[in-house]
């Protein structure tokens, strides 16, 4: 097993530089799960571009994405899919600093026609006027807004503007250990009460009080406020996005549910760093219970294969309004207002994303569900045990506050204080008030840029 675990963190490693959370944890550097991507499935697209392509279409349209290796090969199994009907091609080039480069090329005009881009992000860069909407060629193309995941169409909206069409839903969410958790006679959590009893049980120690299993990893939770927010029916941003809400009685119920967890044994700080090179705490069972998002299940899938195990969305909490889901985030296709190929480039964004089979080829290369209603509906997802929790909660994820600046203070105020409060220098009181207020300064900052 130690073997194939570290095959798995050789994974982890290549492909580090990757932009995979880019709409989840980028500000903090959160680990990416993209892993080396499975061919895409060989179901043979029902859209055909090839015979509604205008005699002018372009010979050749560029497509700019971040991944390459084995990801752009599989990439590139779904443009030979497209270019073999097409009278116009799709040519993919990597691009490893996308937005950088974006921001260089849309100065001189030599911009990509279609872009594989972080869906938090369009909201700002379509404030910016450098993508182009795409509301007048839906109707044309027999798409309506009604056919994809309703928050996806959200956070890919601005001013009533649709400006592009989404790729994936990746969640935060609880992966579990059912061999351990069933062995107590518990079962995946589905509450915050749950989830510190299924936590607590589980937790070994030895004679000495050393930590043998985690009942709960929980090295990434202080980047997971915003998700248990949401999952007690909350929001962390006043409805003008303007001011945070957190230092309150909901955010202090989020912050007693984790320290509480700290407190009652289930986890120690830096707990991973005491694990053999190349260990994954829940595949060798030393964690019972660990947080990663559904981009990282084709990993568990492969390197876990001898372990029942479950995925669970965040548990709800105990207010009313409460239910299981957090916080969604989900790459999509974007076309840059100065692109010479919109219809093109449009074409082939329909043909990749509003395909059952194409829009199921591109989950198992980037992770997670896909946002196409009727792809969800597929026995690919619908019969996926490990999707099964997930849609059973999906109406329950948000995606994040599309305020500008709101990631980053995610990053870079939540996150650090919520750490200092887990090492024991703030409290509760004082980690919710550094957070209130530096939080509204920090979105006043991005504000006024």
């Amino acid at each position: 097993m130690k073997a194939r675990v570290s095959r798995w963190i050789a994974l982890i490693v290549v492909v580090s530089l990757i932009p995979g959370l880019l709409a989840g944890c980028a500000p903090v550097q959160a680990p990416e799960p993209a892993t080396k991507a499975p061919s895409p499935a060989p179901a043979q697209a029902t859209e055909k571009p090839a015979e509604t392509a205008s005699p002018a279409a372009p010979a050749e349209i560029t497509f700019w994405g971040s991944w390459g290796g084995d990801v752009e090969k599989s990439i590139n199994v779904i443009l030979d899919k497209y270019n073999a009907t097409s009278a116009t091609k799709v040519k993919y080039v990597v691009q490893s600093d996308i937005m950088t480069t974006f921001a260089t090329a849309n100065a001189t005009g030599d911009v990509p026609d279609i872009m594989l881009w972080d869906a938090s992000e369009v909201s700002k860069y379509a404030q910016k006027g450098v993508l182009a909407p795409i509301n007048d060629k839906l109707a044309g193309a027999s798409i309506n807004k009604g056919d994809y995941n309703s928050e996806c169409i959200r956070e890919l909206t601005l001013d009533d503007k649709l400006y592009g069409l989404p790729l994936n839903i990746d969640i935060w969410g609880i992966y579990v250990n059912l061999d351990i958790i069933k062995s107590l006679g518990l079962s995946a959590p589905t509450t915050w009460d749950e989830l510190k009893e299924d936590a607590i049980q589980a937790t070994q120690r030895d004679s000495s009080g050393k930590l043998i299993r985690a009942g709960l990893s929980m090295q990434w939770f202080p980047y997971e406020f915003t998700s248990f927010m949401v999952a007690d029916g909350a929001s962390v941003l006043s409805d003008d996005g303007k001011t945070t809400t957190v230092n309150n009685d909901t955010g202090r119920k989020v912050l007693s549910l984790f320290k509480g967890l700290l407190d009652a044994g289930v986890y120690d700080i830096g707990f991973e760093s005491g694990l053999s090179q190349g260990e994954d705490a829940f595949l060798t069972g030393r964690s019972a219970m660990v947080v990663w998002p559904t981009s990282m299940l084709r990993t568990y899938q492969t390197y876990g294969d001898k372990m029942d195990f479950t995925f669970a969305p965040i548990p709800a909490g105990p207010d009313p309004g409460a239910r299981i889901g957090g916080i969604q985030t989900s790459f999509c296709f974007v076309i840059p207002a100065k692109s010479k190929n919109i219809d093109a480039a449009f074409d082939f964004m329909k043909f990749s994303l509003h395909d059952v089979s194409n829009s199921i080829s591109w989950c198992q290369i980037v992770g997670g569900l896909s946002p196409l209603i009727a792809a969800q509906n597929d026995p690919f997802f619908a019969n996926n045990k490990y999707y099964a929790n997930v849609l059973s909660g999906i109406n329950g994820l948000k995606i994040r506050p599309k305020a500008p600046g709101f990631i980053q203070v995610e990053g870079s105020v939540f996150a650090p204080n919520i750490q200092e409060l887990f090492e024991g220098t703030l409290s509760i009181d004082d980690c919710l008030k550094n957070m209130q207020t530096d939080g509204d300064t920090m979105l006043a900052q991005y504000r006024n840029e």
